[in-house]
């Protein structure tokens, strides 16, 4: 059995990178209110371009002018899924790491985890 110190001092050895805490605040679903803000950015810019490019395509106009909204579409799409996977990948990373130190299993660590953080 691990105490509540034991756990939360291999946490605190493993601390979330810079990466992991701008994407789980900024693009996670447990987002607050106030943090928010980015992600409606966001989606405001990403559905103007779609829309633009979706009324360019219908009027005609040649692919040329198309490509205008559809490559910062899919640079800040692209971006946001880089990040967000990335966060992941680093996170589960560092959720292993701190198993190995309390010489536990993943499972065994998110059970922990739920009752103490």
């Amino acid at each position: 059995m691990i105490t509540k110190e034991q756990f939360l001092s291999a946490c605190n050895n493993h601390p979330p990178n810079a990466w992991i805490r701008f994407a789980y605040k900024y693009l996670s679903k447990e987002t607050t209110k106030e943090d928010a803000w980015l992600v409606r950015l966001l989606t405001r810019i990403m559905l103007t371009l779609f829309g633009v490019g979706i009324v360019m395509a219908a009027i005609g106009l040649e692919d040329k002018w198309i490509v205008i909204p559809t490559i910062p579409f899919g640079i800040i799409l692209f971006l946001e899924v880089i990040t967000i996977i990335g966060a992941g990948v680093q996170n589960n990373i560092r959720i292993r790491l701190i198993a190995i130190d309390l010489g536990i299993t993943v499972k065994k660590y998110n059970e922990y985890a739920a009752i103490w953080l």
